[in-house]
């Protein structure tokens, strides 16, 4: 009886500590959780999704390949013509037997391309084909650029929030100064109205920076088509990669650019038209082959012979001006318009190019003005004019100036630092291959506060 409650008392034991034991596992994994940082949005994982999810792109493929199907469908001739027919039948009776020339006839027609046109039309397709793909690169490239645009958008509203907020903490460090030199007669209650009626228009300056971050933030879902942007975005991500370009080497690389090579494969397209244009010239070939069947007898009561015939058909371009010629000029002038337009996207897009580029280089030359000197004096300054209004040396409304003042250039500092990237996502759609992996540039952008 005892061992049975010394048992029983062993087992309870057990059964606690395991309790305890799951229960402490339990706590510290919502601990863990709790402990994760907030999960956010990089611009990499949007661009992979965007890239995987728009279905803009997956047509582009059933494009291609049913230009390739039509395109072997182009290795073979025409289908032959069948056809059957009575001829020379006696109108007085329509009796088989009753004439010799009387017969059921039946036979094959077959028409043969002129020339190579078989094989430039395979050609053609296959470069249609070509072109699918091409246009899939550039369709893909624009998404890329505008999901960029948008994403560097929603960073700038999210940082100005952030900025916001930073700007929310000082002024109630100056509603704290303010209250305890009102307290003492330092100050007018007008001051404390000042500083709060500036946290007012402080909130709505965030509502509206609020209202910016998620229109742009959405343009993201938009582009993906699904909605894979609910979180804030990743404010640790490092800018592009930037390379400088000579003219020479700027206008090679511009070369393979989908644009360009889209315009490419075109002028190929309409070298094609000429030379099928040209296949009008050449003499059309059709062959022909029947069996006739008769019935009756002749004359020496044997039965009639059935007929056999075969024959070939020439169709000769006599009269070339009329129709040939006018094809083939047509053919011609289409391929000078689409080397014309290879020309003019190519030199506007070396101008737009280089227009960013010098750009880009000028807000270099700003944001670094800004890092180096507007910045770092402003931010001294509003931490002296805190110090003398605490003092009584400033008025309030000089020491909000200043404040106005600093936040307005960090709020700036950040617009520069974003266009800066906007104009590199600009240079990377017409230099695709620039672009690295944004993980592995050092620079970071709202590196300076």
């Amino acid at each position: 009886m005892l061992y049975s409650r010394i048992v029983n008392a062993q087992l309870h034991i057990t059964v606690l500590c395991a309790l305890i034991l799951v229960s402490s596992q339990l706590i510290a994994e919502e601990v863990g959780e709790l402990k994760k940082p907030p999960k956010t949005l990089s611009l990499n994982d949007a661009l992979l999704t965007i890239k995987g999810s728009n279905l803009s792109l997956v047509r582009f493929d059933y494009d291609a390949l049913a230009d390739l199907d039509e395109a072997e469908s182009n290795n073979y001739f025409p289908d032959p013509t069948l056809f059957i027919a009575a001829q020379n039948l006696p109108t007085d009776t329509f009796k088989f037997n009753q004439e010799p020339m009387t017969q059921l006839r039946f036979g094959i027609r077959q028409a043969i391309p002129a020339g190579d046109t078989l094989s430039i039309k395979h050609d053609t397709l296959s470069m249609k084909s070509e072109m699918k793909y091409t246009m899939q690169d550039r369709q893909w490239l624009r998404l890329k650029r505008s999901a960029e645009q948008a994403w560097f958008e929603a960073f700038y509203w999210q940082k100005t929030i952030l900025i916001l907020d930073e700007d929310v903490v000082f002024l109630k460090q100056v509603l704290d100064v303010t209250q305890s030199l009102y307290e003492v007669g330092a100050r007018d209650q007008s001051d404390i109205l000042g500083v709060e009626l500036e946290m007012i228009q402080l909130e709505e300056k965030r509502i509206d920076a609020q209202q910016n971050f998620l229109e742009f933030r959405s343009q993201i879902n938009i582009l993906a088509q699904e909605n894979i942007n609910p979180w804030d975005l990743d404010m640790s991500f490092n800018s592009f990669y930037f390379q400088e370009e000579s003219i020479d080497k700027l206008k090679v690389k511009l070369e393979i650019h989908p644009d360009i090579m889209h315009k490419s494969h075109a002028i190929h397209i309409s070298t094609q038209n000429i030379k099928l244009a040209e296949q009008s010239y050449a003499a059309r070939w059709s062959l022909e082959a029947s069996y006739g069947l008769r019935s009756g007898e002749n004359s020496d009561s044997s039965d009639r012979p059935d007929f056999f015939s075969a024959g070939v058909s020439l169709q000769i371009p006599l009269f070339s001006k009329a129709g040939q010629d006018s094809k083939v000029r047509s053919a011609h002038k289409r391929r000078l318009s689409a080397e014309s337009a290879r020309a003019a996207a190519l030199k506007n897009m070396v101008f737009e190019y280089m227009n960013v580029h010098q750009k880009y280089l000028k807000s270099l030359e700003q944001s670094k003005l800004y890092e180096l000197k507007i910045l770092p004096t402003l931010y001294q300054q509003k931490n002296s004019v805190l110090i003398a209004y605490q003092s009584g040396n400033f008025d309030f409304n000089r020491t909000l100036r200043v404040f106005l003042k600093e936040q307005n250039a960090r709020l700036k500092h950040q617009r520069i630092l974003v266009n800066q990237q906007k104009m590199l996502s600009k240079l990377h759609y017409w230099i695709p291959s620039q672009a690295r992996t944004i993980s592995s540039i050092p620079s970071k952008v709202g590196a300076v506060q």
